[in-house]
């Protein structure tokens, strides 16, 4: 809509002005959808944030991660400062995260790092997560999966029951 090609324009670098601020935190909860609300609340903390509202800008920014996790910023094209609010914003977002798999127990590698054993649950950053599985005799599995972890939610990954070495060379159950 309107809106979100105004939205769009600023964001391609034309500043809004106190008042068009404030008629685009009034629009944002009316826009039809989470992505176009995303980036209207990410251009609404850039605005705020210019107009030296670091507290408003981080609200912004929070709400936008809060309905897209993997909306950002590009270095190269915004503020230094802009860019590490944003930053430190996504850093303190966190949701859950559950990996589980059927009829075994596995250890979890999560974006290349062994973090437990299935059932694996824990509190992790908002974004994408790669989740593998490693066996018993300590190889990653090729078995992987992409997690998108959302604040204040719990995502749940069923992953297959990884082979052992006994099931690989044929002397245990398939």
């Amino acid at each position: 809509g309107t809106l979100a090609s105004e939205v769009l324009a600023w964001s391609a670098g034309l500043a809004l002005c106190g008042s068009e601020v404030k008629s685009l935190r009034a629009a944002v909860p009316i826009l039809a959808g989470a992505a176009d609300r995303a980036t209207a609340f990410r251009v609404l903390g850039l605005a705020t944030l210019e107009m030296g509202d670091e507290a408003a800008a981080e609200d912004a920014f929070h709400s936008a991660l809060s309905l897209d996790p993997l909306i950002d910023l590009e270095p190269l094209e915004v503020s230094p400062r802009a860019f590490n609010v944003f930053r430190r914003v996504k850093e303190r977002l966190d949701g859950t995260l559950k990996v589980d798999v059927r009829g075994a127990s596995a250890r979890v590698v999560l974006d290349g790092a062994e973090v437990g054993t299935t059932p694996y649950e824990a509190k992790v950053r908002i974004g994408r997560h790669r989740v593998q599985l490693r066996t018993s005799d300590g190889r990653v599995t090729g078995l992987a999966a992409e997690a998108i972890v959302r604040v204040g939610v719990v995502t749940a990954v069923q992953m297959p029951r990884p082979p052992t070495p006994e099931r690989i060379l044929g002397h245990g159950e398939l």
